[in-house]
């Protein structure tokens, strides 16, 4: 037989997993963002403790692959001649002020 102590922490546990849920889907994950369907989903797929792991592994990986993508488009911007000529006429001018 399980203590009193027992059943109050599942009653907290219980209480504290669904104020996460409201607040995840109210404030962190509003209609605009994510669709209700897949806020839906994702709150029942994944367990309240793990979700905020998740996002921010899925944002790492996908900002990567973006710093990836600008950084390898850094080199041929460079070894573009036309580009190149373009920006060597840009005016330039004497502000007075030393690099």
């Amino acid at each position: 037989m399980r203590s009193h102590a027992e059943h109050g922490n599942e009653g907290r546990d219980r209480i504290r997993e669904q104020f996460i849920n409201r607040t995840m889907h109210e404030k962190l994950l509003p209609e605009k963002f994510i669709p209700d369907v897949v806020a839906r989903r994702f709150q029942t797929a994944i367990p309240a403790r793990q979700r905020s792991r998740l996002v921010t592994r899925l944002l790492e990986h996908e900002l990567s692959k973006r710093d990836d993508t600008l950084a390898a488009a850094c080199p041929a911007a460079n070894r573009d001649k036309a580009l190149q000529r373009e920006i060597d006429e840009w005016p330039s001018f004497d502000d007075g002020i030393e690099e």
